[in-house]
């Protein structure tokens, strides 16, 4: 089965400058469709409030009574380590997840994979 990049390439030489400019084009339509929605911009991950989440009440003073303010706060932290704190249970930790999981985010996993490098990874996947 043919990719689509062997496509392109069998179409002519201009065809992968118009593949690659047409995506740029719906990357930015995306973008301000999002803006317009109120549809928060994630890729700064490291500043942006938990607030943006929009978890439940319980869950968010949880975290914010722990200290954790930001995302990047919230990844660098293992769903083991969440447990820990006072007021997040198991139904705290599932909204957590599926929320993060929304913007293509996780929470560290029990191996320390490291906030960087989960920011590096969201970020090349837009």
């Amino acid at each position: 089965m043919i990719d689509i990049v062997e496509r392109l390439r069998l179409a002519g030489p201009n065809a992968l400058e118009e593949a690659a400019d047409e995506i740029e084009r719906l990357r930015a339509e995306i973008a301000e469709w999002k803006r317009a929605a109120g549809v928060p911009d994630m890729k700064d991950g490291q500043s942006f409030s938990i607030r943006a989440l929009d978890l439940s009440t319980r869950t968010l003073n949880g975290l914010l009574n722990a200290g954790i303010d930001t995302i990047s706060q919230l990844i660098a932290r293992s769903d083991i380590e969440l447990l820990r704190l006072p007021a997040v249970g198991r139904i705290a930790i599932h909204e957590v997840k599926t929320k993060l999981a929304e913007y293509g985010l996780r929470l560290r996993d029990h191996h320390g994979e490291t906030v960087n490098r989960k920011l590096q990874t969201f970020r090349e996947s837009l």
